[in-house]
């Protein structure tokens, strides 16, 4: 019996022994941290066309990452929507279950020492996705663990500012019409910005106030086909009934000016990450804006239709 509880004491010491070990090996293993990123659906790509769906990441994309309230490093896309620090340095979870809250913005910029990140600059803009795309300013925020996904992050993007799109109509009296002119004009569309985490208010307008968005396309518009023009504008700065839009044409040889003074309700303003839709058409000599329409980035909403006059400008030759 005494041999039978010496050899049992030696195996009870050897477990303990490849158990301890085990635990050393688990403790030093190498968590590797990656990162995963997307704009709403995964399976788009990013502004690959002239709408404003086709959005997601691509190669040289560049974003802002930071974990646990840490300081925000530059990461970049690369082929398979792959991401890795710019500075090349591999980054590692600290335990496999607990939770790590990741904030990340787009595109990288700067960042003052008050933690608030400066906003692209809406100025200069040309009425295509093109341009959208290159003001486009998005945020993720997630709280993950290794666990989750074995060390991948997954992080879908949601876009901070509004998205406006003119859509002028291919039918009735604008049919061949030469647009010359697209103003919109409302408190703080484009004033500089800057976005800070973990703020009610998150964005703050600063600095020069820019009101006035002024596009001069020198197009015709074709029967049968709409002319689509985007823009990307500071949310909930103006009351959409102090917004006004002008549109400046010719048609017949004659200059005509139609303005619309408020786009919406007293209560109503641009939402946040979604696009709002104003179409028109002229009819009989009555230019109308057949709905303000908010989809594709969020949800939907309709409003009666709105009808302007448009007016002939006094400077028109009389026969």
């Amino acid at each position: 019996m005494k041999k039978i509880f010496i050899a049992a004491v030696c195996c009870m010491a050897m477990l303990a022994g490849c158990q301890q070990a085990e635990e050393i090996v688990n403790s030093s293993e190498e968590l590797i941290m990656s990162i995963e990123a997307s704009i709403g659906d995964a399976a788009r790509s990013r502004y690959a066309g002239d709408t404003p769906n086709d959005v997601n990441f691509t190669n040289g994309d560049k974003i802002g990452l930071s974990v646990n309230g840490g300081t925000f490093y530059e990461w970049e896309c690369n082929q398979n929507n792959s991401w890795k620090r710019t500075d090349d340095k591999v980054v590692y979870w600290n335990d496999k279950t607990n939770n790590h809250t990741f904030k990340a913005f787009y595109p990288f910029g700067d960042i003052t020492q008050e933690g608030a990140i400066e906003m692209p600059k809406l100025t200069g803009q040309d009425g295509t996705m093109i341009s959208v795309a290159a003001r486009d300013f998005l945020i993720a925020q997630k709280d993950e663990s290794y666990a989750t996904e074995s060390g991948v992050v997954s992080l879908t993007f949601e876009h901070v500012s509004s998205l406006i799109t003119i859509k002028l109509k291919g039918e009735g009296d604008l049919v061949g019409a030469t647009i010359n002119q697209i103003t919109i004009t409302g408190n703080n569309i484009l004033t500089s910005s800057t976005y800070k985490f973990g703020e009610t208010a998150p964005v703050t307008v600063a600095g020069e106030q820019l009101n006035t968005m002024t596009l001069e396309p020198n197009c015709t518009i074709t029967a049968g086909t709409d002319k689509l023009f985007y823009f990307i504008f500071n949310s909930g700065t103006a009351n959409l009934s102090d917004v006004n839009l002008t549109i400046a044409y010719t048609s017949g040889g004659k200059d005509y000016t139609a303005t619309l003074n408020g786009l919406g309700g007293d209560d109503s303003k641009f939402i946040s990450g979604e696009q709002h839709i104003f179409s028109l058409k002229i009819a009989d000599g009555v230019l109308s804006i057949s709905g303000n329409e908010i989809e594709d980035w969020n949800g939907t909403e309709d409003v009666e239709d709105i009808v302007i006059n448009g007016v002939e400008n006094s400077n028109n030759e009389t026969d």
